[in-house]
């Protein structure tokens, strides 16, 4: 594309965190891009950086005025802290997704790509594919209903632009919080202490490295219909698998104990993936070094 080429600009929340960091270089790339984040963040050819709370009423003051299209990665960080966090759960995750969805159609905005999560699905021992039973209201903790929530309020606005929703199975990468699962399992290896298995190999999951899900990302911007779509790497590991791998950089052999039957598997249905934004290319073992400390 030349520099000549008008380009479009895209508005994208949660620009600082893990998807954020790999998505706002490809995107800038192309387009002009308003990344958000909860601190500022550095200034390059075709990003403006903007700090912005998601939980006050009016922070969509301060975007343009005119937008191409609207990428929403931003999520609380208080999901595990229920109930005292439910308050920052729902001004973030759900009212702050209706106020971008309203502000995207008002700004002229053809595209809303929606970071939802693999999570919604109800407990299952099949891949889901994306019309699987979604976790009912008793199933469903409080970080679910929020990403439900904003999913049917952004499909809501499916006659105004073209919504997507996608829903991503436990991205890792460099840079990410240790309290998620695997920098966890990474630091437990480390340590030498033993991880805990269900069944003899632990849970099954399909791993996403933040690259494909932001190569994912760039793809639905050009999508031409409302879609919900999984988002995962191309292979499925156990728990042990996983930590066997994280081992040998780190010149440790994990130890296990088992604490009963296996349980359910979080494995994603990718064939609507590779249909419609393309097939993940980051395999695990190669790409140890994003998660050792």
């Amino acid at each position: 594309m030349s520099e000549q080429t008008v380009r479009r600009t895209c508005v994208v929340t949660g620009a600082g965190g893990l998807v954020g960091r790999h998505l706002v270089p490809m995107l800038a790339e192309h387009w002009d891009v308003v990344a958000i984040a909860r601190v500022a963040g550095e200034a390059r050819p075709h990003v403006q950086p903007l700090m912005c709370d998601l939980a006050t009423v009016d922070f969509t003051n301060g975007l343009p005025t005119r937008v191409d299209a609207v990428v929403h990665l931003a999520q609380s960080r208080r999901f595990r802290d229920f109930p005292d966090g439910a308050q920052d759960v729902l001004a973030v995750n759900v009212t702050a997704t209706e106020r971008l969805a309203r502000y995207a159609a008002r700004a002229g905005a053809s595209h809303f790509v929606y970071a939802s999560s693999g999570g919604v699905y109800a407990p299952s021992t099949e891949p889901f594919a994306e019309d699987a039973p979604i976790a009912t209201p008793a199933q469903a903790g409080w970080y679910q209903a929020s990403k439900l929530a904003s999913e049917a309020l952004v499909h809501a606005y499916r006659g105004l632009f073209v919504p997507v929703v996608l829903r991503p199975f436990f991205i890792y990468g460099a840079g990410q919080q240790r309290h998620m699962l695997i920098p966890r399992l990474c630091d437990t290896v480390r340590r030498g202490d033993a991880v805990q298995l269900a069944g003899d190999d632990g849970m099954l999951i399909s791993p996403t490295h933040a690259t494909d899900a932001a190569r994912c990302i760039m793809a639905s911007l050009s999508l031409s219909e409302p879609a919900t779509i999984n988002v995962c790497g191309p292979e499925v590991l156990s728990l042990r698998a996983i930590c066997e791998l994280l081992g040998t950089p780190l010149g440790v052999a994990p130890t296990f104990t088992r604490v009963g039957a296996a349980g359910p598997a979080y494995v994603a249905d990718d064939r609507r993936m590779n249909a419609l934004l393309g097939p993940s290319r980051a395999h695990f073992a190669e790409h140890l070094h994003t998660i050792l400390p």
